[in-house]
């Protein structure tokens, strides 16, 4: 658990001032009422340079993407409810169930640069492939307009 992790200073203070340089990079060019969503995607990271964005008192960052299941499924049993996962990629409709069984924190699927919309029915074997995007509320049934996915 992530109690039990330990997270190296040095590596938690890189980390920090590369996540405050990119994003004071979008937020000079974003314009409201547009926001832009950054996601630290940790792809064959450590858990614990997730950890280090996102600890308690005050995360820094809570929107993190994985493009391999097994290293989100082994992260998101790692890590605290809190993070709101994104999975980056193609997904096999098989490895879709494991994700919406596994990780109620899952907030999208994310696949060729856009957001799947669809993904609920891949995951229930329809075999749609649809560009679009897939949150939370749809992948495990609830009804509730992204509120797994908000800050």
């Amino acid at each position: 658990m992530a109690s039990d992790m330990q997270i190296n200073p040095q590596r938690a203070k890189q980390l920090a001032e590369n996540l405050a340089s990119i994003s004071s990079r979008i937020n000079a060019v974003s314009k409201p009422p547009k926001q832009v969503r950054l996601i630290a995607v940790s792809k064959l990271k450590p858990a614990t340079d997730i950890l280090a964005l996102h600890q308690s008192p005050h995360p820094l960052h809570h929107h993190f993407g994985e493009n391999y299941v097994q290293e989100l499924l082994e992260k998101s049993k790692l890590l605290p409810r809190s993070i709101r996962w994104h999975m980056i990629g193609g997904l096999q409709s098989n490895k879709c169930k494991h994700l919406a069984e596994q990780i109620p924190n899952l907030c999208q699927y994310q696949w060729g640069g856009s957001k799947v919309r669809g993904g609920a029915e891949r995951c229930a074997g329809a075999g749609e492939t649809r560009r679009g995007e897939v949150s939370a509320s749809e992948v495990h049934g609830v009804d509730d307009d992204w509120g797994d996915c908000e800050e």
